[in-house]
């Protein structure tokens, strides 16, 4: 069987230098293991649970480039993620075998749209905010247009570094990046209503950075539509 699914931890089984060496850096994952629950998506252990240990996988992998990387990149990046075909490891004390029978490359953020793009009528600006980068596609009429693709150092942790640098500036503390989460997502979290006040200026901050960022990439709400995919 081929299973077309997106399997960034079975990335890592294949080598210990995934992105960053094929880019000339070096990379090594955190300590800890890969196959303990804790460090494994919810969609791999729902994968794996479907797999006999005795069953033999082919894999077709379909991974992600940041949008300004794709056209110069992904030859390169799909041949490395290839070269070893066959891969065993072990998952809760079991052995696996799997074989990468194939490789796509997309740009960041478009698979969250990929399988809509038939709804996608007139002109639409599709931001994916990640960790580290914000990337920006326009898409016309289903088809993404890869001369209004662009990569912004403006992602989440940006948001969070702020936060910090406020907290410590103004009351001269730091809060766990937990409860500063806690916070962003809901709205509330156990801390006194001063801290509160500043991570909510600053998350504002934020997002504002964010529209004028699309904005200076042309985006116009009167004329296209948005669409924004943020970090899980």
């Amino acid at each position: 069987m081929v299973l077309f699914v997106i399997l960034v931890w079975i990335l890592l089984q294949i080598s210990r230098q995934i992105i960053y060496q094929l880019f000339g850096r070096n990379f090594h994952p955190p300590p800890g293991s890969v196959t303990s629950r804790e460090t494994i998506p919810p969609l791999v252990i729902s994968f794996l649970g479907d797999l006999a240990p005795s069953q033999r996988a082919d894999i077709h992998l379909a991974v992600g480039l940041p949008l300004t990387w794709v056209s110069e990149q992904k030859d390169r990046f799909r041949k490395y993620l290839i070269q070893r075909k066959d891969v065993k490891f072990s998952f809760d004390g079991t052995a696996y075998s799997i074989r990468i029978v194939g490789c796509d490359v997309f740009p960041q953020g478009f698979a969250a749209v990929a399988d809509k793009l038939a709804e996608f009528k007139g002109t639409t600006m599709l931001c994916d905010i990640g960790n580290g980068t914000m990337n920006i596609m326009t898409i016309s009429n289903g088809k993404p247009n890869p001369q209004k693709c662009y990569t912004e150092k403006y992602g989440t942790c940006q948001c969070m570094l702020s936060i910090r640098e406020q907290l410590m500036r103004k009351f001269g503390t730091a809060i766990d990046d937990d409860v500063i989460d806690d916070a962003l997502r809901y709205g509330k979290a156990d801390i006194g209503e001063k801290y509160l006040t500043v991570i909510r200026e600053v998350a504002q901050q934020y997002v504002a950075g964010i529209m004028r960022r699309l904005r200076e990439h042309e985006y116009n709400p009167e004329l296209m539509k948005l669409c924004i995919v943020p970090k899980d």
